[in-house]
């Protein structure tokens, strides 16, 4: 557990670079086997803590909807490679083994400021969720935390909120926050190591819930303006030896939302046993509404944009990102 002082000069864009350049050696090599235009396999990266994507993605490759689509664009396997967090998998877009991700949007935009050369293809999700949870008998109200340690995982879209959330209520400067792992958060919180855990709407939230520690915040039922996104990028170079595919990614995935709406009981069952968890904390965590046919939507948007503003604003990235300047220049406008 490494603690982090609350401090908005650091923490984001640091932790981003120091993985990058531990990673970046170990993967640039890889970069060349997906030189040539036709009959590549392409690498995807997700963040997950099971080895099987959920969402459209896993869909469209469950369905059988993802080798057929891709292979106009000269894809010949597709091979998922999962992350513990976003900032991990920054690392490996920057190492070269990567040609797509899919992240959440802090780290993304933290990376993109930094200077990790990728565009934006989609948006992925919007309005992911995020609950914070506090020790059992510790604090009743977001000022009770006051002093404590606190923890989610730093850098990403559940940190932004987190940050935000003390910031709004006074609490900037006073609180320690420390990076632990969603897999770790229950030990800790059962230890009384930490006062609270911001984590994910999903598998993590439904163990907590079960085990009765109580929910101090919810995004979603309190603080709306901090619902997250996660993006889908494509690497430079990628899109430079295979311009074709962002295109004929978006029109997959458009395929797979479409399909997984209509068979929304089918889908539910497969995300369920690809996150490990059930189909009831799917419909509650990550519903079929929260994904959109078109790659991107004026709410998403916003909500990048305003995620962008706060992260330059506070020194957790390195710059403003150009939003519209981001994405593969045939999505601009």
């Amino acid at each position: 557990m490494s603690a982090i002082r609350l401090h908005p000069r650091r923490s984001v864009a640091a932790l981003v670079a120091l993985v990058a350049l531990t990673a970046l050696a170990a993967c640039s090599s890889a970069s060349g086997a997906n030189s040539k235009k036709d009959g590549y396999t392409l690498r995807i990266g997700f963040i997950s803590n099971t080895p099987t994507p959920a969402g459209p993605e896993g869909w469209a490759e469950h369905t059988g909807i993802l080798g057929p689509g891709l292979k106009a664009a000269g894809v010949k396997a597709v091979k998922f490679i999962p992350f513990k967090n976003g900032p991990d998998l920054s690392a490996a877009i920057s190492g070269g083994s990567l040609d797509l991700a899919t992240l959440g949007d802090t780290p993304a935009l933290t990376a993109k400021a930094g200077g990790i050369g990728t565009r934006l293809v989609n948006q992925a999700t919007v309005g992911q969720d995020t609950w914070l949870f506090t020790k059992k008998g510790g604090a009743t109200s977001l000022a009770d935390l006051r002093g404590k340690t606190i923890a989610t995982q730093v850098g990403s879209y559940m940190y932004r909120y987190l940050v935000a959330l003390l910031q709004q209520n006074g609490l900037a400067g006073q609180v320690k926050i420390t990076h632990i792992y969603t897999t770790n958060a229950v030990a800790a919180l059962q230890s009384g190591g930490i006062a609270a855990y911001a984590a994910p709407a999903g598998q993590l939230t439904a163990v907590l819930q079960q085990q009765g520690f109580p929910i101090l915040d919810k995004a979603s039922a309190d603080h709306r303006d901090l619902l997250g996104t996660s993006v889908t990028v494509i690497t430079n170079g990628a899109l430079t030896a295979h311009p074709d595919l962002a295109a004929a990614w978006n029109a997959v995935r458009a395929k797979s939302i479409a399909d997984l709406t209509a068979n929304s009981d089918a889908y539910y069952a497969f995300a369920a046993k690809a996150t490990g968890t059930t189909a009831d904390v799917v419909k509650g965590s990550i519903p079929v509404t929260n994904y959109k046919t078109e790659p991107f939507t004026p709410a998403g948007i916003a909500l990048l944009q305003a995620t962008d503003t706060f992260l330059a604003k506070n020194k957790l990235s390195k710059a403003v990102v150009d939003i519209n300047g981001w994405k593969v220049p045939q999505l601009q406008g």
